[in-house]
């Protein structure tokens, strides 16, 4: 029900409720014969204030998009897990138990029309006999967090948009503002800078994250079922944005990643003692401001695949000391150590960045601004079961996925390094 219903409603039970009042007035005048006749209407616009209300409650409580209302004593509010069980076939519609999650599904199905047209076709694509439903904002809003747990992209401070419909055309600042001191005396006050400007093409790209409910799964009410989608969803969607924020192409529905945005460039080629690290780590760091690229609320970081961690916070001299030990200021005292911060910036660690350590020269690694970059969404998650392949089919099995869609945007890509051919084969000298 939209806004204006529930005024209407609030309006009409609001004139019961002075109607009633003013019923009961007349009755404390009224003689005993008359009390009678009042104490029946009154009756009967109490019948009609208790529907007026019930019908109110549903309107508020399935209001989008969210459902941030529970029916009266309802404890869990939208169970994921119920839901989960009538998209497997192990509960029907009609039973009693899962009134609140049909109703709220029946709601939110409305604004399938609203999304992208990719996302629609990817939701129809998998959808079985159970249907495709948005995720409520009470469920989503629990799956953001560990979203943003397993995204080393989020973490480093990758700016969000969400909420958007269509294609995005976003303005950007290429260079070419200039600030000078001017002549006032002078008839020619000097030269205006030409500024240059380029425009962001953003679009969704349709991202899916598998989870196969086993019919053991579905039939064990006591089966942690809610949490565990939720963390496997996250985890497999977080991996997924963190390769393609970084390698996308842009092409086969991939966005694109910083590997093509036009970032800055420096080649680790040849990096091999400390006297050498140091240096390179300084001139790497010194790239965004030579570039005119460091701008006010920076946030500066480091994006590192796990075999360049472990090389760089692995290697020591010869009195034991870490070869970072001049840049971070402090003593590794665990040779297993994972850093957390290089040339006192934030690292964060992924697989998503390892070529492969048998692979020579191959690690490639970010440092820059993450606030000039952003990613963007479309809509909100859904959830598309199916149990129509012949693998699900003889195990009983049901595959739900989650279906959303996003894209990158990079405001300023000079305001990140690529770095190159890290060497991780082979032990450095010792200094």
């Amino acid at each position: 029900m939209d806004t204006n219903t529930e005024v209407a409603l609030k309006a009409q039970l609001d004139g019961l409720g002075e109607k009633i009042t003013s019923l009961i007035n007349e009755m404390n005048k009224a003689s005993a014969a008359e009390k009678a006749a009042l104490e029946a209407k009154i009756k009967t616009i109490e019948t009609a204030q208790a529907a007026l209300s019930e019908q109110l409650q549903k309107a508020e409580r399935l209001h989008l998009p969210g459902v941030e209302v529970t029916k009266t004593g309802e404890k869990n509010k939208f169970s994921y897990t119920r839901l989960a069980q009538i998209m497997g076939g192990v509960r029907k519609e009609s039973d009693p138990e899962v009134g609140y999650e049909i109703e709220v599904c029946n709601q939110m199905q409305k604004r399938f029309d609203g999304l992208p047209v990719e996302m629609k076709t990817a939701i129809n694509a998998a959808s079985g006999a159970g249907g495709a439903f948005l995720i409520p904002t009470e469920v989503y809003n629990d799956i953001i967090p560990e979203l943003e747990a397993n995204s080393i992209l989020a973490q480093l401070g990758l700016r969000t948009y969400s909420g958007l419909t269509g294609n995005v055309a976003w303005n950007r600042d290429l260079g070419g503002i200039t600030a000078s001191y001017l002549d006032s005396e002078a008839e020619e006050t000097g030269s205006e800078s030409t500024s240059t400007f380029g425009r962001m093409e953003l679009k969704p790209h349709v991202y899916a994250a598998f989870v196969p409910l086993t019919f053991g799964m579905l039939n064990q009410p006591a089966m942690a079922i809610e949490p565990w989608v939720r963390s496997r969803m996250a985890y497999k969607i977080g991996l997924l944005k963190d390769l393609n924020g970084f390698n996308g192409t842009g092409a086969n529905s991939k966005p694109i990643g910083l590997l093509n945005a036009g970032t800055q460039t420096l080649s680790w080629s040849g990096v091999n003692t400390a006297a050498e690290l140091i240096p390179k780590i300084a001139a790497c760091v010194a790239k965004l401001p030579e570039a005119n690229a460091m701008l006010p609320g920076a946030k500066l970081g480091w994006a590192m695949g796990s075999f360049a961690v472990s090389y760089l916070s692995g290697s020591f001299d010869t009195t034991g000391r870490s070869l970072l030990w001049n840049v971070n200021q402090t003593t590794l005292a665990n040779l297993n150590v994972r850093l957390s911060q290089l040339a006192n910036y934030m690292l964060k660690e992924t697989t998503q960045l390892n070529a492969g350590a048998s692979a020579t020269n191959s690690e490639t690694f970010y440092y820059g601004d993450w606030n000039q970059g952003a990613e963007f969404n479309w809509g909100t998650l859904a959830f598309a079961s199916s149990d129509s392949t012949e693998t699900n089919f003889r195990k009983l099995r049901v595959t739900v996925r989650a279906v959303g869609a996003h894209d990158f945007g990079w405001f300023q890509p000079t305001a990140f390094v690529r770095n190159t051919t890290l060497d991780v084969t082979t032990a450095w000298a010792t200094s």
